[in-house]
């Protein structure tokens, strides 16, 4: 018993020594120094010459910034000891903010520029970016940078996307979008640029005042934009961007995507069981005793659509046959029948894209060197 209130008395007072040492460590940490953090450049001899931190502002209101815009703004540094200033980059608020520095030494008396860098994004109607810097000064440790202020949009595209369907690669086609300013009566179209600059020339972009009093609620002034596509965009995907510079000096260029797809001038409509996504007709099982007869509408479209022409069809196997009817004027469009036939009385067969046996296929010449063959897949099996 002696023995364990002995052992209980020695753990009580070490540990009330341990925490008596503890608080007095962490009372030694004198105000304005940092816990050390890595990339924090190290500190000169405690009983030598040491730097100096002496910064013009931690903090800058920028006021009004235009949204997506890129703004800057330069803190200015002066090594006010008498030991080299060393600045390290530390961390920022997020990708968008950026610090011009990576490492840097400023003589004593010396004087050195941070410039931070941000491109103002997101919906809300304030933005604040910070950075930090680490110093070798032992008072300021780490600067915390931080710029605010609010955002702005001076320009409105509406609709900021021209969609174009159903083009074909010989059309041509038009487009319109509205630009209105919140901030000038007299808004101009200065300069147009593209970024996709493979296709450029075959876009042409027109603009002409809106009047007073066909502008909307806040808008000062306003143009409309006729976008033009002309003839010769290739096959697939139209993707590309129309950047409009205007006489509003503070606003970035406003961005006008164009999207949509440039198709072949000969469409393709049938029943259900054509598949215009994967471009096949699906038959499924047909039986040996009846066969089978579909017929799929060759659309032709475009302004050249009457010059058009088809060969006969050819199939694979022979077995399935294909004929093509009388073109019919719909107006914008001719249709020209594609008539389909399993015969009764064939063998049994798989045709369904297996390894049992392939997608039969219906293939046409045109007369058109753009179009080429026309390939129609026809996936069936014959059964009992």
């Amino acid at each position: 018993m002696l023995g364990s209130i002995v052992l209980g008395l020695c753990l009580g007072l070490g540990s009330a020594l341990w925490q008596t040492q503890s608080v007095a460590a962490r009372s030694e940490i004198k105000p304005g120094a940092a816990i050390e953090e890595p990339g924090m450049p190290a500190l000169p001899p405690a009983d030598g010459p040491q730097p100096k931190v002496e910064i013009n502002q931690l903090h800058y209101n920028f006021g009004f910034m235009e949204r997506s815009a890129t703004g800057t703004h330069a803190f200015r540094i002066t090594n006010g000891g008498d030991s080299p200033l060393r600045l390290r980059k530390g961390p920022t608020s997020c990708k968008c903010t950026l610090s011009s520095l990576e490492e840097q030494d400023i003589p004593p008396g010396g004087t050195a520029d941070v410039t931070l860098e941000w491109r103002a994004k997101g919906e809300e109607p304030h933005f604040r970016q910070t950075a930090t810097i680490f110093t070798n000064d032992r008072n300021h440790r780490r600067l915390e940078l931080t710029v605010d202020g609010v955002l702005v949009q001076s320009l409105n595209l509406n609709p900021p996307q021209i969609v174009f369907t159903g083009v074909t690669r010989n059309e041509q086609v038009v487009g319109r979008s509205r630009l209105t300013s919140s901030i000038v009566k007299d808004l101009k179209v200065v300069n147009v640029t593209y970024v996709n600059a493979e296709t450029a020339d075959l876009y042409d972009v027109q603009w002409e005042p809106i009047p007073a009093a066909e502008l909307g609620p806040g808008d000062q002034g306003g143009c409309e934009i006729t976008v033009t596509v002309k003839p010769g965009l290739p096959f697939g995907e139209i993707r590309q961007t129309i950047k409009l510079e205007t006489n509003v000096a503070s606003a970035p260029p406003a961005e006008l995507r164009v999207g949509g797809k440039v198709g072949s001038p000969i469409m393709i409509v049938g029943p259900v069981e054509w598949n215009s996504e994967r471009h096949v007709l699906r038959l499924g099982f047909v039986s040996k005793a009846t066969g089978a007869k579909r017929e799929l509408k060759l659309m032709i479209r475009g302004p050249r659509r009457a010059e058009l022409k088809f060969g006969e069809p050819k199939t694979d196997p022979e077995e399935l046959h294909a004929s093509l009817g009388e073109p019919k004027d719909l107006g914008n469009v001719i249709m020209v029948p594609l008539a389909i036939e399993i015969p009764p009385g064939l063998p049994t067969m798989v045709r369904q894209g297996t390894p049992q046996g392939a997608v039969a296929k219906i293939t046409i010449d045109t007369n058109d060197p753009e179009v080429g063959q026309l390939e129609v897949p026809v996936s069936f099996t014959i059964t009992d």
